[in-house]
């Protein structure tokens, strides 16, 4: 508001004014808001994802890869799933892993996939690593 010139020439004569009047003596009420300030060791959590601070305003995708590169139909999917981003901040990359569960569908859970799915997998699990590390 103080960027605007409506407000230079109309309200802020009466500044000193208004900071003389007592509100709550006259019985009017007043509202009290505390203000909470998050440092940047702190996240709060909004939809789900992390929002790390006041100073950076960055929102930070969090992704546990597994250990070991997946090779069943059951460990693809389960690295697929754990992928969350409700703000579609990703959704390149999940509609990927989209496109790599309709691929593996026809497998059997326990079965070993063929070589040219789990390089796929693994190269997709490499590039959200990398997303959820640069995250802002």
């Amino acid at each position: 508001l103080s960027k605007q010139s409506e407000f230079e020439s109309e309200v802020l004569p009466y500044m000193d004014d208004l900071a003389l009047l007592r509100f709550e003596e006259d019985g009017f009420p007043v509202a009290v808001q505390e203000t909470v300030w998050y440092n940047q060791k702190e996240a709060a959590k909004v939809l789900g994802v992390a929002w790390l601070g006041t100073e950076e305003d960055v929102l930070k995708v969090e992704f546990q890869a597994p250990s070991v590169p997946p090779t069943t139909r059951r460990s693809v999917l389960a690295m697929l799933n754990s992928l969350y981003d409700p703000l579609g901040f990703l959704l390149e990359l999940s509609t990927k892993g989209r496109l790599i569960m309709r691929k593996i569908a026809a497998y059997d859970r326990d079965t070993t996939l063929p070589k040219d799915l789990c390089t796929e997998a693994a190269d997709w699990m490499k590039d959200v690593q990398k997303v959820a590390e640069t995250t802002k």
